[in-house]
This record gives structure tokens, sequence and C-alpha cells, in this order.
């Protein structure tokens, strides 16, 4: 069951399906070096690989909105729009759309397995308040914090849903999902 995509969505994809056939082509093509094989063999196969790949997260990131997007619109009737239309990775809201009916919708979008196992690690809770911090301070009638892996879905129910007062958290694909219950805040209002 696929959604109707904007041409710039379907764009994106086929640029992602483009890296990935270019990777595919090279690992075909180029049998990776040996455990005997020079530092300098291996550092040349892995620059290779690399500037295929480039920043595959980017990528990671765009089909995370997607499914974001598909999942507001099962529970929203939204007015259309393109989730390819804000670079990845560019500062603000991940999502900051409308209803039909002109009520605000915004969400934070997180593909982060936690570096810890069972809690996040430095960088990724200081990158994970700043997303909290923004769901709290931007008035808006439906609130979204997506995540996509299951370890940080349940690292965000168990230490963080406090701080998620108004917030639905979704672990994407499969639509699970819990309210943040109302408590202590994060950071300035």
């Amino acid at each position: 069951m696929g959604m109707e995509r904007t041409s710039n969505e379907q764009t994106q994809l086929e640029a992602v399906r483009r890296r990935l056939q270019r990777l595919r082509d090279f690992l075909n093509a180029s049998p990776e070096p040996g455990v005997g094989s020079s530092a300098e063999e291996w550092f040349v196969y892995l620059t290779d690989m690399k500037a295929i790949v480039g920043n595959a997260s980017n990528g990671l990131s765009f089909v995370a909105t997607l499914m974001a997007k598909a999942h507001i619109e099962r529970v929203l009737p939204m007015r259309p729009f393109d989730a390819a239309l804000k670079p990845m990775g560019a500062p603000g809201l991940d999502i900051d759309e409308r209803t039909v009916d002109g009520r605000r919708v915004i969400a934070e979008i997180k593909t982060t397995t936690p570096y810890l196992g069972d809690k996040l690690g430095a960088s990724q809770k200081s990158s994970f308040v700043k997303d909290f911090v923004k769901l709290q301070r931007d008035e808006a009638d439906h609130k979204f914090f997506f995540v996509t892996d299951k370890a940080t879905f349940d690292v965000v129910r168990r230490r963080y849903a406090s701080a998620l007062d108004g917030v639905v958290v979704v672990l994407l694909p499969s639509g699970d999902e819990f309210s943040g219950s109302p408590a202590t805040r994060i950071g300035n209002r």
C-alpha cells in the first residue's frame, strides 16, 4: 500500500536507488581486500566505496520522513505536502505542516540507534534534547516524535517521556506509539 508521492519525493527516491545500484555494481566488480592486503589497498577500496555511498544517512532520513508523512496522513486529514522540500539535516522542524482545517502539525524524526545499547550517548542525548525543546517551544495542535529503532523507542519511553508532554512518540515503520507524560520540561520555554 503506497501513498501518492510528489515529483520531488520520487526524484529523491530515484537518487537513493541509483546510489544503491552504483554500490551494488562496485561491490560486485571489486572484491574487498584480503586481511593480508596493505593498508593502502584497504584505503583505496574504502575511499572508492565512500565516494559512492556519500552521506547515506541523508537517504535513510529521507525515507524515514516519507514513513512519518504516511503515518501522519493515516491519522490526520492533511493538506498535501512535499517531504522532499526541506533538505535533510537543515535547521528547523523536520515536519511543519497543516491539516485540511488549518491545524498545525509538527514533528521531529530520529533514525538513531542508542550508542550505549540501553541509553543514548552524550551527543545523541544532546541532539534529542534539542528536538524535545523544539517540540515543547512551538505551539501546534499535533506534535510527533518519530523514531525508527525499537531500542531508541524504548529508551525514549523509559527515560524521556516526561520531557514530551503533549507529544506522540511513534516507532516507524510499525506505528507503535505512546504519548509523553505531563511532567518537568527540558530547557527554556
